[in-house]
């Protein structure tokens, strides 16, 4: 599959997480999270699936809060790569996204976990602080594990992730 990204040179490889960009083994723990994070948004736009699905582990999950961080009760969950394949299709892809950019990144790395909190740019809406990243490493690769999106209040902006 070794084939170049040309929406930002990233590169698409045979592993998961961060070892599916082929970044150098010199690459920072921050850095190469920071390279996940940053390829999710460029595979989204390309609405390239199959790079997209490499850097999700095995039990994935993504989760909307919809505007209420604090109300649990009125989440949706897709849980596990094939839920969130499907959700990348038939929800994500059909809106065709010109631009999907983290920024704002706050990583916390404790052990072998990461959380990132980020400000996601998708097209012209942005959404400060509005996204919360899990991330472990397995491997020496970091995977995503978890996105929780829309935590930011009702008045600050819609996330479309």
């Amino acid at each position: 599959m070794d084939e170049a990204n040309s929406a930002g040179g990233l590169t698409s490889g045979t592993g998961l997480g961060s070892c599916s960009l082929e970044l150098p083994d010199s690459t920072s723990d921050e850095v190469a999270i920071t390279a996940v994070l940053h390829a999710e948004g460029a595979y989204l736009v390309q609405q390239d699936i199959i790079a997209l699905m490499q850097l999700w582990g095995a039990n994935a999950r993504i989760i909307d809060a919809k505007h209420t961080p604090t109300d649990a009760t009125d989440d949706h969950t897709w849980q596990g790569r094939e839920a969130i394949r499907v959700r990348y299709l038939h929800r994500v892809f059909p809106g065709h996204p010109a631009r999907a950019e983290p920024a704002d990144l706050a990583i916390s790395i404790t052990g072998q976990q990461a959380v990132v909190t980020a400000t996601t740019s998708i097209g012209d809406e942005v959404s400060p602080a509005g996204d919360r990243w899990l991330l472990v490493k397995q491997d020496e690769c970091w995977v995503l594990q978890e996105l929780i999106f829309n935590l930011e209040g009702p008045t600050t902006g819609q996330n479309l992730r």
